[in-house]
Formats: C-alpha cells, sequence, structure tokens
C-alpha cells in the first residue's frame, strides 16, 4: 500500500474488508458524507484512504453502537 508520511494508505478493496461493507456502498456513503472522503494521490489517478480516518470511523460507529 501507499504510505503517507508514514501512515498506511488502504484502497478500496481493504477498506471494503476492514469494514465489511461492499464497495458499492462504501461509494454511496462517501457520497451521502456519511463516510469519510478518499485522498487523492499526487502524480497519479489513485484515491486512497488514510488508515487513521478508516479506523477513527469505525470508532465512531462503534461508540453510537454502546452510547
Amino acid at each position: 500500500m501507499p504510505k503517507a508520511t508514514g501512515e498506511e494508505l488502504l484502497r478500496i478493496h481493504s477498506v471494503s474488508k476492514k469494514t465489511g461493507i461492499p464497495t458499492s456502498t462504501l461509494y454511496a456513503m462517501v457520497a451521502a458524507g456519511t463516510f469519510p472522503r478518499p485522498i487523492g494521490i499526487k502524480g497519479m489517478r489513485i484515491k486512497a484512504w488514510p488508515l487513521s480516518r478508516v479506523e477513527k470511523w469505525i470508532a465512531e460507529q462503534m461508540a453510537e453502537e454502546v452510547g
């Protein structure tokens, strides 16, 4: 996976695997503003999610379930 400032960047299939959410649903959630937007990788036609953003979103979902 590409890394920026030491942080792992996840492509869509890795995000899908980590969250258990199908890729098409993830794209719909991004469009609806309910999932973090991916970042563009300079000079490449690639979008990826910083691992910390995905983990933060997961933690927020878990906190809502508990709280």
